[in-house]
C-alpha cells in the first residue's frame, strides 16, 4: 500500500525526456495483477493529471556587445562556459599580420578568460586550447598572435567558470581587437651614402619603407619615411631632401669691473638647431650665483644715437624706455636674444657679474619707524652700504650722533639670523649672505637729570620763598 504522491516525467523514477509543445501526447494507465492472492483494495487510483512549464537549465552562454566591448554575461552559474567568435578576413592580403586583442579580467583565481585563433568556428576544446588565457584580476593588456595573410581566421572568446565560488566582478572583457602588419619577415638593411651623397643596394621585388637615420653633416635629419614600390627589373632612384642646419649658441660669461666682458663661463653654453626662418627666443640664467649686468655696465657712456644705431631703432621709446638713463639702469639683454634662425650659425652672449648685496643700518625711536633725533639737530640718517660681495664680513654699531645723556639703546633687530650682538656695546658682527638690515631702537632715559630754576625776571637771582629763604 502506498499513499498518494506525484510522479513526473523528469523525476528520478523515470528516464523520460521533457515534453515539447506543439504535439499531442498520451498518458497510458495500466494495472497488472500477478498470480498471488489479492490483498488490500486491489486497485490503482489516478487522482489527477497536471501539466507544468519546465524551467530549463541553460548550458550555453555567449559574449555580449556592451558599447563596442565584448563581455562575458553577468551572473553565469558555476561550472559553466561562455564562448563567441569574431571572423577576421585576411584573404587577398600578403605577408604576416599581428592580431592584437586588448583584454582584462576580474574573476576568481580558478576562472579563465581565453583567447584562441583558429581557421574554423568550432569551440575551443578547453581553456588551454587558445593562444592565451588569464585569470584572477588582470588590468587591460594587449595580447598578440601572428598569422599569415590570405586566409580567414576566427578569434574565439571564452570564459570558463570553475565549480568554486565567484569573486571580483566575475567578468572577462575584450576592449578592442586590431590587426596590424607584422615586421617579423620584413627585409631590413642599412645603406650609407658616398661622398657624392649616393647609396646603391639590391632588393627583391616588393614595397619598401626607407627612413633616413643619419643626416649629412650640417643638415637636419629628414624623419619622414619614403615608401617605394619595386616590382620590375632595372634601377629605381629616389631622393631624400634635407634642410641645412641653422644653429645658435648661447654663452653665459663673467663681467668684472676691472676687465669688463670676459670669456670666463659662469654656466654651460647651449646650442640649439632650427630651420632657417624659424623664430627663436633665448633667456638669461637666473638660477646661478651671479646677476645680469646692466646696460651701463656693458655700454659704458655711449650716446643715445650710438645705442639706437646698435639696436637699429630711431628713438629710445622704440626700445621701450622713456629716457637714456632708464635704459642704462635696466639689465643688458643682447640685441640678438630673440630672432630667426639663419643659414649661418649665430652666437648670443649673456654677461653676468658677481651678486652684490646691501647693508642698511637704521636708528629708530622705540616702537616706531621714526629716526632718532641727532644731537646736532635733525635726525640720525640711515646708513646704507651697497655693492657688498657675498661672504664679506661686516660690523655695525650704535650711532655717534645720538645724545646718550638723553637717549639709550633698548633693543636691536636684525634680518641676519647668524649675526652676533655684543650685549654691552650692541655691536653687531656677521657675514653678508643676502641684503641685510640692522635696526637700533632708542628711548628717552628714565634717569635723565632735569634742573628747574625760579629766577626774578631779568636776573639770575632766585625768587624768595614764603619762609624767607630762596626757592
Amino acid at each position: 500500500t502506498k499513499s498518494a504522491r506525484d510522479y513526473s516525467s523528469t523525476s528520478n523514477s523515470t528516464t523520460r525526456d521533457l515534453l515539447e509543445g506543439g504535439s499531442i501526447y498520451y498518458i497510458h494507465l495500466g494495472y497488472y495483477k500477478n498470480e498471488s492472492t489479492d490483498t488490500n483494495q486491489d486497485q490503482i487510483v489516478i487522482n489527477s493529471v497536471k501539466v507544468y512549464e519546465q524551467e530549463i537549465t541553460k548550458n550555453t552562454y555567449n559574449f555580449i556587445d556592451n558599447n563596442g566591448k565584448y563581455e562575458s554575461p553577468a551572473g553565469m552559474p558555476l561550472d559553466k562556459n561562455a564562448s563567441s567568435y569574431i571572423p577576421i578576413d585576411l584573404t587577398g592580403l600578403m605577408g604576416k599580420y599581428n592580431v592584437i586583442v586588448n583584454a582584462q579580467i576580474s574573476s576568481a583565481s580558478n576562472d579563465r578568460g581565453v583567447l584562441g585563433l583558429t581557421q574554423n568556428t568550432d569551440r575551443l576544446a578547453s581553456y588551454s586550447s587558445g593562444f592565451k588565457y588569464i585569470s584572477g584580476n588582470v588590468n587591460a593588456t594587449d595580447y598578440s598572435k601572428e598569422v599569415d595573410g590570405g586566409q580567414v581566421y576566427y578569434l574565439h572568446l571564452g570564459y570558463y567558470k570553475s565549480s568554486s565560488a565567484s569573486s571580483g566582478e566575475d567578468k572577462f572583457t575584450i576592449n578592442s581587437v586590431r590587426v596590424e602588419l607584422s615586421n617579423s619577415d620584413f627585409y631590413n638593411t642599412e645603406l650609407t651614402t658616398d661622398s657624392n651623397g649616393q647609396a646603391k643596394g639590391q632588393l627583391n621585388f616588393g614595397r619598401y619603407k626607407v627612413t633616413e637615420i643619419t643626416a649629412p653633416e650640417g643638415y637636419i635629419l629628414n624623419e619622414e619615411p619614403t615608401t617605394i614600390d619595386f616590382f620590375e627589373n632595372g634601377e629605381h632612384e629616389f631622393t631624400f631632401q634635407n634642410t641645412a642646419k641653422a644653429g645658435i649658441k648661447v654663452n653665459h660669461y663673467l663681467w668684472t669691473v676691472s676687465d669688463g666682458i670676459t670669456t670666463t663661463k659662469v654656466a654651460e653654453s647651449k646650442e640649439y638647431i632650427g630651420e632657417a626662418g624659424q623664430d627663436y627666443t633665448t633667456f638669461p640664467r637666473i638660477d646661478i650665483e651671479y646677476e645680469i649686468i646692466t646696460n651701463r655696465d656693458y655700454y659704458g657712456a655711449k650716446t643715445e644715437s650710438e645705442i639706437l644705431e646698435i639696436y637699429g631703432k630711431s628713438s629710445i621709446e622704440e626700445l621701450g624706455y622713456s629716457s637714456l638713463e632708464e635704459f642704462y639702469t635696466d639689465y643688458y639683454i643682447p640685441p640678438n636674444a630673440t630672432g630667426k634662425f639663419t643659414d649661418t650659425n649665430q652666437v648670443i652672449n649673456y654677461y653676468y657679474k658677481e651678486k652684490t648685496y646691501t647693508l642698511t643700518v637704521k636708528h629708530l625711536l622705540e616702537g616706531t619707524e621714526e629716526n632718532v633725533p641727532s644731537k646736532t639737530g635733525g635726525i640720525v640718517e640711515d646708513e646704507v652700504t651697497e655693492s657688498i660681495q657675498l661672504n664679506t664680513p661686516y660690523n655695525t654699531n650704535v650711532s655717534e650722533n645720538v645724545d646718550y645723556n638723553i637717549y639709550e639703546v633698548v633693543s636691536v633687530s636684525k634680518t641676519d639670523a647668524n649675526a652676533e650682538e655684543n650685549e654691552e656695546t650692541h655691536q653687531i658682527t656677521g657675514e653678508i649672505l643676502e641684503d641685510t638690515e640692522i635696526k637700533y631702537y632708542y628711548r628717552v632715559r628714565n634717569s635723565a637729570e632735569v634742573i628747574v630754576h625760579h629766577y626774578i625776571v631779568g636776573t639770575t637771582e632766585s625768587v624768595p620763598s614764603n619762609d624767607g629763604k630762596q626757592v
